[in-house]
């Protein structure tokens, strides 16, 4: 394939490197023109040598992919890629593909078909290193939390059962032995477990359990635990985090202003109990602004205009703690 471009430039395509004079490494390249004069560049272009491959470790891994695996051989170099082939053919490229020296690759796999699966190392002259039947994809289980809302209810009172999910994302069933599911965290004894559908339970791919519980605190402000999961999941113990709001009890006793003119700016006093230095209030819907306060029991405010009729008053503190009072009417 010599194509004549110019006086200047040929192009060509380079022969197949066989024995006898097979030896990878520099080559002369050598124009001979009709009238047999010539010209030699010496050592101008290089033969590299095809990668090989010896090993791989681990040899296996989950279906899922994720496996970090180190590949040995010879002539590995920058550019180089890794696929898997697998029995019903291509499966995808690994990621992070690090070329450590020339003897070692480490990569990440990717998703794969049960059993055994081909690696393929490919450099970049499209030459090739092949480990036949190298790597076995293993159905394995894997643990998935939902995420678990964050609880309120006021301080000394018990909250509504909360419900966390566990699917098994996996294609191997998930196994939880007895016991598999325990509190542990700073807060653990505020938190009851009220039901445990996980220990006990193989989990089908794809299927759910759940483990519902409830808070009580005798302490305001955010409380924390976790609920630790054993299984047979590589991942396992899984730790899902709890979090709960106990909130102070808030109260109206007595509102003075209970009546104004739409235009707004009528003073109202409030009276209660468990008002937060934050606490915000609105009248009809609409922020009032705050001009005073007294510790945890009064709240002084400026009444928004409004439309006339009767509403309520509600103050609500930063911890979503909040009272209301019927009402107050525009006029």
């Amino acid at each position: 394939n010599v194509q004549y471009g110019s006086a200047t430039l040929i192009t060509c395509t380079t022969p197949y490197l066989s024995p006898p004079v097979g030896e990878v490494g520099a080559k002369d390249v050598v124009v001979t023109n009709p009238d047999n004069q010539y010209a030699t560049a010496t050592g101008a272009f290089t033969y590299v040598a095809p990668p090989t491959f010896t090993s791989v470790s681990p040899s296996s891994g989950p279906t899922r992919g994720g496996t970090t695996i180190t590949i040995t051989g010879t002539g590995f170099a920058d550019g180089d890629t890794v696929t898997m082939y697998g029995s019903l053919g291509y499966l995808g490229a690994c990621s992070n593909v690090t070329i450590v020296s020339a003897s070692t690759i480490t990569c990440i796999t990717p998703a794969g078909s049960q059993g055994a699966s081909d690696i393929n190392v490919d450099d970049i002259y499209a030459q090739n290193a092949l480990g036949t039947e190298a790597f076995t994809y293993i159905p394995t289980p894997n643990f998935s939390a939902s995420t678990p809302a964050v609880t309120h209810t006021y301080v000394g009172s018990t909250s509504q059962v909360q419900t966390e999910t566990i699917t098994n994302t996996g294609d191997a069933n998930l196994v939880f032995g007895s016991g598999a599911v325990i509190k542990t965290g700073t807060n653990a004894a505020e938190f009851t477990i009220t039901a445990d559908g996980c220990s006990n339970h193989t989990i089908a791919p794809s299927s759910t359990c759940a483990v519902r519980y409830t808070f009580k605190s005798k302490v305001i402000g955010t409380r924390n635990a976790n609920l630790v999961f054993t299984s047979n999941a590589a991942s396992s113990p899984d730790t899902v985090a709890l979090s709960a709001v106990s909130m102070r009890i808030v109260t109206i006793n007595l509102v003075t202003g209970t009546a104004g003119t739409t235009r707004g700016g009528t003073r109202v006093v409030i009276v209660g109990t468990g008002f937060d230095a934050n606490a915000t209030v609105q009248i009809g819907g609409l922020n009032a602004t705050v001009t005073n306060r007294t510790g945890t029991t009064k709240i002084q405010v400026l009444t928004a205009a409004h439309a006339a009729g009767k509403v309520l008053i509600v103050v609500t503190n930063p911890d979503g703690g909040t009272a209301s009072y019927n009402g107050y009417t525009y006029k």
